[in-house]
């Protein structure tokens, strides 16, 4: 992975550019040390020619092992991924929860591409995506390729972030760097760390913050924000919310605003009420000027590939399970409810509407 021509495509700024440069060669460094001891050590055993070759297909450059995944026909569209075993939290995972999303957006994309191209308020034509704790960052990769079909669809700009963590970082920059050269020419994909909650206050002037430099002052300047399988820790509900509530496009000159789309699941790691609370309470009661933000529940039917949403607990949500199994990808160990992955739309009303 070139950062130098990541920097030059546009992909990374000189900020997230700095910031990766020394976590990179530090990394190198220390894998040329375990190299050195295993060459001088009979112990260990030295890959052969061709086991190097088939790992660096796999994504082992420079010996920072990512592993390869492919989504095979997920309505239409085969694209390839990478993982890396040494990312943090949910990182190096694929939850059901982004399938999903995935289908979301297949079922709405067109919608956006003609409306959102004409009806934009900001400065530029661009339609703008963000996607929060990306993690593999799956429904951004997905999105490119669904725009890549899209004719009539003026330039987009498709900006993907998780934690400030390095190898979570470099996992999404490398998967971008693989996309097909048609998907990278029809969309600009920008990668950047960002902590929730981090410097994103609205009257700030200066900031350390990535996304405050990226967005480079434009706040509420995003139509689309992807949110998949997030919300599992209420510990980051309100920094999350924070983030959401000053990158989402505001409602303008007759223009509906942005749209934040929520998936997940339910994961039993704390009480499905914390979950719960976050969509009925702590999102509603984000207000912003003239605004507050509401949660509406996604109950149509997402695709061919799923039956129409399911009452669960008086929530209406997929289960997942056997698409996921169709596309080999399913986990056992499983608690059945918590295949369901459910989808909710934020978006700015007037504070004064009743819900």
């Amino acid at each position: 992975m070139d950062l130098q021509k990541l920097l030059d495509d546009g992909i990374i700024t000189k900020d997230t550019f700095e910031w990766l440069v020394p976590l990179w060669q530090q990394e190198v460094d220390d894998l040329r040390e375990v190299q050195d001891a295993r060459n001088s050590n009979h112990l260990f055993s030295i890959p052969t020619a061709e086991e190097t070759e088939t790992n660096n297909n796999d994504g082992d450059e420079d010996g920072l092992m990512l592993s390869k995944e492919t989504i095979h026909n997920l309505e239409g569209i085969t694209f390839s991924f990478w993982m890396d075993v040494g990312s943090t939290g949910h990182g190096n995972r694929l939850w059901h929860s982004s399938i999903a999303m995935c289908l979301y957006l297949k079922r709405n994309c067109q919608e956006w591409t003609v409306s959102q191209s004409s009806s934009s308020p900001s400065s530029s034509s661009t339609w703008r995506s963000l996607e929060l704790g990306a993690g593999t960052a799956l429904p951004s990769l997905y999105l490119g390729h669904l725009l890549s079909q899209e004719n009539t669809f003026s330039p987009c700009f498709l900006h993907i972030t998780d934690g400030k963590q390095y190898r979570n970082v470099r996992q999404i920059l490398y998967s971008v760097s693989k996309q097909p050269s048609n998907i990278l020419q029809r969309s600009l994909f920008r990668v950047s760390p960002h902590n929730w909650g981090e410097s994103v206050e609205i009257e700030e002037d200066e900031s350390t913050s990535f996304l405050v430099r990226e967005c480079q002052g434009q706040y509420n300047s995003y139509d689309l924000i992807l949110v998949s399988d997030c919300i599992y820790n209420p510990q980051y509900h309100k920094d999350l919310l924070k983030t959401i509530a000053a990158t989402l496009r505001l409602p303008h000159n007759g223009c509906s605003g942005g749209k934040a789309v929520i998936t997940f699941s339910l994961h039993g790691n704390t009480p499905d009420q914390d979950i719960w609370n976050f969509i009925d309470n702590t999102i509603p009661g984000l207000h912003y000027g003239d605004w507050r933000l509401t949660a509406t529940p996604v109950d149509y039917k997402l695709s061919t590939l799923l039956q129409q949403p399911q009452v669960v607990e008086g929530r209406q949500g997929w289960d997942m399970e056997e698409i996921m199994k169709d596309m080999g990808l399913w986990t056992a160990h499983i608690e059945p409810k918590r295949w369901f992955s459910y989808l909710y739309e934020v978006t700015w009303v007037n504070k004064d509407r009743n819900s």
